[in-house]
């Protein structure tokens, strides 16, 4: 019936967020729920669905041994990982070690991965893979060490924010670049990737706009896009696994079809040899009658020759 000032005042050293990640929601009890109930729905769909797509390409990794599905596995899992606090929170009270340092290194862990995944799928030279593995790959090892051992400063937790936003400005431009290269040399003609790739560039410029932007249902700009780009990436690779597995099951019949022809050309061929076995058996003795009538018919022996014909 009046007026009431809350004042909260939060440090958390263990995230790059100095102050609380997600604000206070203030409302009736049924209000809060419907919100929590369905901010949570969302996530456990989301989680469903990414592992979902984990198991199918960990399948297709199985049996094609292709090692474009084993990247998108691993790129599932790591988002299924930085997708699951607000489930596992709601469900209980953890501590933030290690779960948001785990948190951040599977975010950071995510980007190489794209652009792992990106370049092979579109079939970019690898040579220039190899290179950008190793040194998005350090950038990983780096924040990792920076989350664990050097949180608590307020001018490391800025540092590190400038850092993350660099990183991540990398990645975009480098996938960018990479879905340019890629038209430019014709070496990939679908457009679904591409799409992803914009939206996905465009959310990490969206990222800097965290001060002025809080979600309610969803999750920040940088988790819809990897979302969306795991799906695009997904649609790509999933449809060039399902031909390469069509391909293989042509390839499989065809061979059976050529082993069969093989054996039935291989009993001909016994047949044949047995036939030419026998006829030279026939040839024989007959040389060998023919040579036994000859000696009679010489020494004389026509009676012989009568009784032995």
């Amino acid at each position: 019936s009046g007026t009431v000032h809350i004042t909260i005042i939060v440090t958390n050293y263990s995230h790059i967020y100095s102050g609380i990640t997600y604000p206070p929601a203030f409302g009736t009890v049924t209000a809060i729920q419907k919100y929590l109930s369905t901010r949570l729905f969302i996530s456990g769909i989301t989680l469903a669905a990414i592992f979902l797509f984990a198991a199918c390409s960990l399948f297709f990794f199985c049996r094609l041994k292709h090692k474009n599905a084993l990247i998108f596995t691993i790129l599932c899992s790591l988002f299924f990982v930085v997708s699951l606090y607000p489930v596992l929170f709601s469900y209980g009270s953890y501590s933030v070690f290690p779960w948001y340092p785990l948190e951040i290194a599977c975010l950071t862990a995510m980007y190489p991965c794209m652009v792992l995944l990106q370049g092979t799928i579109l079939n970019l030279p690898k040579k220039l893979i190899r290179r950008e593995t190793l040194i998005f790959g350090s950038c990983v090892v780096l924040s990792l060490v920076f989350t664990l051992f050097l949180h608590g400063s307020t001018h490391f937790a800025k540092l590190y924010s400038e850092f993350l936003f660099l990183y991540k400005a990398g990645c975009a431009l480098l996938l960018l670049f990479q879905a340019y290269y890629s038209y430019q040399k014709e070496l990939h003609t679908s457009p679904i990737l591409l799409i992803g790739t914009v939206l996905f560039a465009a959310s990490l410029t969206a990222d800097r706009m965290y001060p002025g932007y809080e979600p309610i249902y969803g999750g920040w700009f940088a988790e819809w896009a990897t979302i969306i780009m795991i799906f695009a990436s997904g649609f790509v690779l999933w449809r060039r696994l399902l031909q390469n597995a069509k391909q293989a099951e042509l390839l499989q019949k065809q061979y059976e079809e050529m082993e069969k022809q093989m054996k039935i050309q291989v009993r001909h061929m016994e047949k044949v040899n047995e036939t030419v076995e026998y006829n030279r058996r026939i040839r024989h003795d007959f040389r060998h009658h023919l040579h036994a009538i000859d000696t009679l018919a010489k020494e004389g022996k026509v009676e012989k020759v009568s009784e032995y014909v």
